[in-house]
């Protein structure tokens, strides 16, 4: 009996038959939709997530809807490129030469924050929007009693600056002006807040002294994938994070010792010169990381800290370490200097020996080393 139940489990000659005959037609079918996608690309889509409109600079991205957007209507990748900078009359001359120099050469492909938001506001659609760099001065607004990263009850923006002056091309974040405290997590958040609404895909955060190359940073950025096919990229000139750890104050256990100290050597992170990250990344860091991380993980150097909490994700990272590909100079703090610096990026003769303390491909890969490659 139990010789017969086994048996009667098999499938019969004629049952083969149907399902061989069910597997060619769902072939056929597939190849058949396959090809008329390719000949009629209007009738592919791709959902996109679109933040609801609010205010602008505290819109909450948690607030959705879902769009069909036509693939016909993609346009060319963007990014919001932070440049960091402060109220100081020094900071203002660097400022102007930013834009006389870089911003300047890029022509329509690069305009303000405030000039982006116009353009989505009035275009029809997408493709028409020719600004891909999108950038903005990032500075401190609040004074001595502001805190050093944002509170959750205040607005992430202040209208001007501590002096009641204003320009079209910068960001005043309500908190005090800092570097390693708080202010590079702050304008993150302010950066997840519009990206979707405004179609941001990648974030960048730059320091005043960096002088970068815009037609090699529009090209760089035009091989990376678009939203929504870039979710948890990061990438920057990586160094490994244990060179600027900070050590665990002696008040800490020493399991608490051990845990954190493991945590800053175990992850790399871009240098603050120039990094960049997908708007995923950045809604990950200003809205689902808990406060007390922020706190715990931050090793009071801005761009390792922010490398930490990327580290805490709880799904894969993919890395882009551009040592092989750098399109800026770092560091230009004088003006005399950044111009000279100006002149190599225009003429393309970066020095090669500039970046000697980034984390080669040897790091990642010891079979890199192993196969003669370059390094």
């Amino acid at each position: 009996m139990a010789n017969v139940r086994m048996l009667a489990t098999l499938p019969s000659t004629r049952s083969k038959e149907r399902n061989k005959t069910k597997h060619v037609a769902l072939l056929a079918l597939t190849i058949a939709a396959y090809f008329f996608l390719l000949s009629n690309p209007n009738e592919i889509g791709e959902v996109r997530r679109n933040t609801r409109a609010g205010n602008d600079a505290d819109t909450d991205p948690e607030t959705e809807k879902v769009e069909i957007v036509n693939v016909n209507s993609r346009r060319s990748n963007t990014i919001l490129l932070g440049i960091f900078s402060m109220s100081s009359k020094k900071s203002l001359a660097k400022r102007n030469l930013i834009r006389q120099t870089y911003l300047q050469a890029g022509g329509e492909k690069v305009c303000s924050l405030r000039e982006y938001k116009k353009q989505v506001k009035e275009s029809a659609s997408p493709t028409n929007i020719k600004c891909q760099v999108v950038y903005s001065f990032i500075m401190g607004n609040g004074g001595y009693g502001y805190p050093y990263h944002f509170d959750e009850n205040e607005p992430l923006t202040l209208p001007s600056a501590l002096n009641d002056e204003f320009e079209e091309d910068c960001t005043y974040l309500n908190i005090r002006e800092n570097m390693n405290n708080g202010k590079s997590p702050t304008y993150i958040k302010f950066a997840a807040s519009i990206a979707n609404h405004y179609r941001l895909d990648y974030i960048a955060k730059i320091d005043d002294d960096t002088v970068i190359s815009i037609p090699l940073l529009l090209e760089f950025i035009d091989s990376l994938p678009p939203w929504p096919h870039n979710i948890r990229i990061y990438g920057g000139l990586m160094v490994l994070a244990h060179k600027r750890a900070r050590k665990v104050p002696k008040s800490s256990t020493k399991a608490a010792a051990a845990s954190k100290e493991e945590s800053m050597i175990s992850n790399l992170y871009g240098q603050g010169q120039f990094y960049y990250m997908s708007r995923d990344l950045a809604h990950y860091i200003g809205y689902e990381m808990p406060a007390e991380s922020w706190h715990q993980l931050n090793i009071k150097v801005e761009d390792g800290s922010i490398g930490a909490y990327i580290a805490t994700h709880p799904r894969p990272i993919t890395l882009i370490n551009n040592y092989l590909k750098v399109f800026w100079y770092h560091p230009a703090k004088e003006l005399s200097k950044f111009k000279t610096a100006w002149g190599w990026v225009q003429d393309n003769k970066l020095p090669r020996d500039m970046h000697k303390e980034s984390a080669v491909y040897g790091w990642f890969c010891p079979l890199w080393n192993r196969e003669g490659l370059p390094v």
